[in-house]
C-alpha cells in the first residue's frame, strides 16, 4: 500500500509511515484492498481468454491444413484413376510419341 501523505511504499499491516510518520486510515487500508481485489480479478479474467483465442486460431489453422491436404489426396487419386482407364494404358505402342525430347536427323 501507498502513504496518503508522502506516496511512499509501505506494508500493508503499517499504522504509521515509515517514511514521513503519517498515521494510516482505516479508510485507506479498505481502498488498498479492494484496489488490489479488483486487479486480481481482472489479470485473472484476461488470461483465459487469451488462451481461448489463441486455441482457436490453433484449430482454424490444424483445421486448413487437414482440409488442404484432404483435397491434394483426392486430387491425386482422381488423376490415378484417370489414368489407370487412360486408352493409352493399355499397350505401348498406342501411346503418343514424346514430342518435348528434340529429335537429331543426320544426313549422310
Amino acid at each position: 500500500m501507498f502513504c496518503e501523505n508522502c506516496g511512499k511504499h509501505i506494508d500493508d499491516d503499517a499504522k504509521f509511515c515509515e517514511y514521513c510518520g503519517a498515521a494510516i486510515s482505516e479508510k485507506m487500508e479498505i481502498v488498498e484492498k479492494t484496489t488490489a481485489t479488483v486487479s486480481v480479478t481482472k489479470k485473472s479474467k484476461k488470461k483465459p481468454i487469451i488462451i481461448v483465442i489463441v486455441s482457436a486460431i490453433i484449430l482454424f489453422i490444424a483445421a486448413a491444413v487437414a482440409y488442404s491436404a484432404y483435397e491434394w489426396v483426392k486430387e491425386k487419386r482422381m488423376s490415378e484413376e484417370i489414368d489407370s482407364h487412360s486408352i493409352f494404358n493399355l499397350d505401348n505402342e498406342s501411346k503418343p510419341k514424346d514430342t518435348t525430347k528434340p529429335t537429331y536427323v543426320f544426313n549422310s
